[in-house]
């Protein structure tokens, strides 16, 4: 029988110096014994021990003690608190506890199923075989629970593409539009059916006679700037062809998503996609990293291409400017 004092002792030398490793070898010596007091501090958002040596003795633990009762801790905690620390130590146990993992999806607590979630993306390719559990998710009635299910479905990769697909043309319905999301960010227009491209054009132009500008926020703004709204012209001198219609959150999304290297698998294909907005305040922008004036891939090209503009505009202005206040 386990001395409930010492291991409450044990639990408290885990955050004092010079004592951490050896509490960590008598815990994990002591076995499942030690699941209780392990979890009891854990849950504590006031222990002065730290979280991490408490999942990384749970973690050696191991075994079935060591998950439900990390469960069943994350399960009771009451607050956004005291469920952070449990939380971090359900999600970190990995490929071993796959299964558990996949069991606690259909928890009744959203913040259970939420770190089920996140523990499934640390189960590398053993999450493959799971995918058909994540699927419901991207229905479920909490919004961050169904976000992060989109989430480690698009990490997943193409292999989930059918499955998203029949989807889209089958339902349930209340799983069609993540998984829209889903498809665009693993493949974007080349993973959506002729129509599903042709519902969001549809919806893009039912948008477009009411959008209004919207600042930046990509982490990286490369853009050009000339005088004047003769986009047409612009294109053409720039050399831009196939041109689709986009609402200004939509283009400030594809310039983000490229800037993030989200895009195209060539990240040079990305490079030659741009947002060519409507003139605003005497001004044409074109948005994107092509138009990247300081970069050694495209400085030259984008000299010559304002030169080029100045001659037919009168002045153009290419730019960067970073989130480090850089550019």
């Amino acid at each position: 029988m386990v001395d409930v004092g010492v291991v409450r002792g044990l639990v408290r030398d885990l955050g004092v110096a010079g004592r951490g490793e050896g509490a960590a070898e008598a815990l994990v010596a002591l076995g499942g014994g030690a699941v209780e007091g392990l979890v009891r501090e854990l849950a504590n958002e006031e222990s002065s021990v730290d979280w991490r040596p408490l999942a990384a003795v749970l973690g050696r633990v191991g075994g079935a003690a060591a998950f439900d009762g990390v469960l069943r801790g994350l399960a009771s905690a009451v607050g956004e608190g005291s469920r952070r620390r449990p939380g971090f130590a359900f999600s970190g146990f990995g490929a071993a506890a796959l299964d558990r993992c996949t069991a606690a999806l259909s928890h009744p607590a959203p913040h259970v199923r939420l770190a089920a979630v996140r523990g499934l993306q640390r189960c590398g390719d053993g999450a493959r075989s799971v995918v058909t559990e994540l699927l419901p998710l991207l229905g479920d009635p909490d919004h961050e629970v169904g976000r992060e299910a989109q989430h480690a479905l698009v990490l997943q990769g193409e292999h989930v593409v059918p499955l998203l697909r029949r989807i889209r043309e089958r339902g349930p319905g209340r799983l069609r539009a993540r998984a829209l999301t889903v498809l665009a960010e693993l493949g974007g227009e080349t993973a959506l059916s002729r129509a599903d491209v042709a519902a969001i054009e549809r919806l893009v132009r039912v948008k477009l006679p009411d959008d209004r500008p919207e600042g930046m926020w990509a982490c990286w703004n490369h853009w050009i700037a000339v005088p004047g709204g003769d986009r047409a012209g612009i294109m053409r001198t720039l050399g831009l062809v196939d041109p689709r219609p986009v609402t200004f959150a939509l283009g400030n999304d594809i310039v983000d998503s490229d800037s993030h290297g989200f895009g195209p698998e060539d990240p040079y294909d990305g490079y030659e996609r741009v947002f060519v907005t409507p003139e605003l305040d005497g001004w044409t922008l074109v948005l994107g990293a092509w138009c990247d004036p300081c970069g050694e891939e495209r400085r030259d090209d984008v000299l010559r291409l304002c030169t080029e503009l100045s001659a037919r505009y009168g002045r153009a202005h290419a730019y960067y400017y970073g989130g480090q206040g850089d550019g």
